[in-house]
């Protein structure tokens, strides 16, 4: 569970440019629960790596210019996609179990 946006949003608007110091800076910690194989429920601190929306569009315009692999698999766009669908549906914060 993690509040608020993805901060390279909110570096730009304050005229913080990718590339420069503090771009995207998060010092927000999220916290990941879940069940392990074992049946046990683990809860992991997770904090976020820095964006980087060029790189992504960068990715896409090699797949789509020379047919480079996509940079996000198929399969984790659609697991990102059920855990957002699921989370939407539930109460906050949800506890979303995926299909294997």
């Amino acid at each position: 569970m993690k509040y608020g946006i993805d901060q390279q949003e909110t570096s730009l608007k304050a005229n913080i440019m990718p590339g420069e110091p503090g771009f995207a800076a998060d010092e927000s910690v999220g916290v990941l629960e879940y069940v392990n194989d074992d049946g046990v429920t683990v809860k992991e601190e997770v904090k976020p790596e820095t964006g980087d929306y060029g790189r992504v569009y960068d990715a896409l315009y090699q797949t789509l210019t020379i047919g480079t692999p996509n940079y996000v698999k198929e399969s984790e766009v659609l697991t990102n996609l059920e855990i957002l669908e699921r989370a939407f549906e539930q109460a906050t914060p949800a506890t979303i179990t995926l299909a294997k």
